[in-house]
């Protein structure tokens, strides 16, 4: 196997491409994770409102559903249209 020593540097993404991959991410991953990664993704994250349109931060099959997980996604989702800056045209409130 060939060893690289060229480092990549992830938060140098450029921002289509960046969105591109948050595009293809649950809402809730980027809010809990992908969105706090470093400063331009996060930038990205809080910034992008066509990433918030649809909002799906609900639980999905398996995930806890006790008061606090469902407190925890309120709060995601509250988030989440803030974030969408009026551009929110759906919610999507069911259990996948």
């Amino acid at each position: 196997m060939e060893e690289h020593d060229e480092m990549r540097d992830w938060a140098a993404l450029p921002r289509d491409i960046l969105l591109e991959v948050f595009g293809r991410l649950q809402h809730a991953d980027i809010l809990r994770g992908a969105g706090l990664a470093c400063s331009p993704w996060w930038r990205a994250a809080v910034e992008e409102p066509t990433l918030w349109r649809a909002i799906d931060v609900f639980p999905s099959k398996g995930d806890p559903t006790n008061k606090r997980a469902w407190e925890a996604r309120l709060a995601m989702g509250r988030a989440a249209v803030d974030r969408s800056a009026g551009t929110c045209a759906r919610v999507l409130p069911r259990h996948r």
